[in-house]
């Protein structure tokens, strides 16, 4: 009897204090443990939304090109910069991309 009663205790305390999160965790009840044959694997309770369908492709695409060139840009002014340096003191760096 003890027992019976830690054991619901200890259930309620957990339910209590579990929190599911959407695409994370899920806290399922033996019912539904049983249910899906007594297996654990994740995607039997928690499910995944794809939010990959909702994303424009092409102005996703086009929104990186423009980061990357900028990016690029910059590195090269960088790379000059610091073979101007090297030059200067006397150890040229011959190096193109």
């Amino acid at each position: 009897m003890k027992r019976n009663i830690r054991n619901s205790l200890t259930r309620k305390l957990i339910i209590h204090h579990y929190k599911d999160v959407p695409e994370y965790c899920y806290s399922a009840d033996i019912e539904e443990v049983r249910k899906n044959d007594y297996s654990l694997v994740p995607s039997k309770y928690i499910e995944f939304i794809n939010r990959d369908e909702n994303i424009d492709f092409d102005n996703k695409m086009k929104t990186l090109q423009t980061e990357l060139s900028a990016l690029f840009a910059e590195q090269s002014k960088s790379d000059e910069q610091l073979k101007k340096v090297f030059k200067e003191l006397g150890y040229a760096i011959n190096y193109e991309l």
